[in-house]
């Protein structure tokens, strides 16, 4: 029987990703400057229709690129233009 320790920033983490999907809200978090790796809580991947593992950022190259578009007055955004209406 293996045992792992546990640190208490890890516990911190499991803490944080708990309270994160119990918000009754969409949450985002940008992992890098370019906006590379977003992870989100569970109502964005809910309402994108994404899997929970997947990353939702569009900023990935083509190949990479997660299965939705981003539309505002009826014209898909890029990334850049999703950044002004944060």
């Amino acid at each position: 029987m293996g045992f792992h320790i546990v640190s208490e920033s890890e516990k911190q983490e499991r803490g944080f990703l708990i309270l994160m999907n119990l918000v009754p809200a969409s949450v985002w978090i940008n992992h890098d400057s370019e906006s590379k790796h977003i992870t989100c809580n569970r109502l964005p991947h809910q309402y994108l229709r994404a899997s929970r593992s997947q990353n939702v950022s569009r900023s990935l190259p083509d190949k990479e690129m997660p299965p939705f578009r981003t539309i505002r007055d009826g014209r898909i955004q890029s990334a850049i233009n999703m950044l002004n209406y944060l």
